[in-house]
């Protein structure tokens, strides 16, 4: 056979499946019609009929699915009407819940509809793309101007919003950089919900508060354990310096200031407290030191601090116990009620080298002196 003979071969071939599709179409037989449409070559009848079934659909998502397919089969002149259509389609889906896109298919199908002359509703899922600049720009085109003029009141009223917010977030760093941490931590818990940087800079104030009922401290290049609170006890368990030793009651005995000095007192423990080999049996002021033994095999020396309060050492283990304030070089730390360990200066204190005044609430890692690049005093580590 000839070339001649195959192309009117072929050209019959493509006339007789064309005729067949047809009729299939006219005898209702969509799903028959677009598959011999298909096989001649027949794409933008291919596509009507696509647009057809999707008007005829029962429900919104087959008729988007259905128009999905007519858009992969039409001509360029012919996907203006499909694509509107389609998102228009889209929109009331992803609106309902019913059609999951995300932010970047959003602003893809946005710009799709944009180009096929609809601005209008271009517009609308630029917005729900969150691209406010492209959305004025299609209102613009669109010559929507109550529209436009509420998108530019809009704006105007969210960076309103954004300044405010960011003077907040400011505010709040600046009085966590100055010490003012309780203040900080209430503004960022009143703002977290709205604010993602809110939310973080709370979080990492909240990481470094110290919680245990004993601080760690470097005092003057020392590191010293300190036990807020007046009066202290020693004991098992629930007291403000705990020893693990079953000879111990749970609250052995009680350290507190008075007139005189500190105190020492038994709490009435089980297995008693001993003063140079006597039961302690009413309370003896520390002195210049003590030296007890607790249920007969746990030493405990007890010294006056220069600083106020005592030291107490046992079983390798020294803990200041301030009795109240905790006094060095014009500044003085104690316990605050909620937890905070805080800082009360009579004179200039730099926290890292910015000046504090007044009371302040510490954190860990933050390092006290008394001049911006004098020598660290006090050393917060846990």
């Amino acid at each position: 056979m000839g070339v001649l003979s195959k192309a009117i071969s072929l050209f019959r071939g493509r006339d007789r499946r064309l005729d067949g599709a047809r009729r299939e179409e006219a005898r209702g037989n969509l799903e028959a019609a677009l598959a011999l449409y298909l096989e001649a070559g027949a794409r933008e009848d291919a596509a009507r009929l696509q647009m057809a079934r999707a008007e005829m659909a029962a429900s919104p998502q087959e008729r988007y699915q259905l128009l999905g397919q007519a858009l992969a089969l039409a001509q360029a002149e012919a996907r203006g009407p499909i694509i509107r259509r389609r998102a228009e389609l889209a929109l009331v889906l992803f609106r309902q819940g019913s059609l999951v896109l995300t932010r970047p298919e959003l602003l893809a199908l946005a710009r799709e509809v944009e180009r096929s002359a609809a601005p209008a509703l271009a517009a609308e899922l630029y917005e729900l793309g969150g691209d406010l600049e492209s959305r004025t720009r299609a209102l613009v085109e669109a010559g929507a101007i109550d529209q436009l003029e509420q998108v530019l009141s809009d704006e105007a009223e969210s960076e309103r919003a954004r300044r405010e917010r960011d003077a907040e977030v400011r505010k709040i760093s600046d009085l966590d950089a100055c010490g003012r941490r309780r203040e900080a931590l209430a503004l960022a818990r009143a703002l977290e919900q709205e604010d993602e940087r809110v939310r973080a800079l709370a979080g990492r104030i909240e990481a470094r508060r110290t919680r245990s009922e004993t601080h760690q401290l470097k005092l003057r290049g020392e590191c010293v354990e300190v036990a807020f609170g007046a009066p202290a006890t020693v004991g098992r368990a629930d007291a403000t310096v705990v020893i693990r030793s079953p000879s111990i009651s749970r609250q052995h005995l009680v350290l507190r200031p008075t007139e005189r000095g500190p105190e020492v007192a038994d709490l009435g423990s089980r297995n008693g407290t001993t003063l140079r080999g006597v039961r302690l049996c009413v309370p003896v002021l520390v002195g210049d030191a003590l030296t007890l033994v607790l249920g007969g095999q746990v030493e405990l020396r007890l010294q006056n601090h220069p600083g106020g309060g005592i030291s107490l050492e046992t079983l390798s283990r020294r803990v200041l116990l301030p009795l109240g304030p905790l006094r060095l070089d014009g500044m003085s730390l104690e316990r605050a009620d909620d937890g905070w360990l805080e800082l009360h200066c009579e004179r200039a204190v730099f926290i890292d080298g910015l000046r504090v005044d007044g009371r302040c609430q510490l954190c860990v890692g933050d390092k006290l002196a008394l001049a911006p690049d004098g020598p660290v005093q006090v050393e917060v580590l846990a």
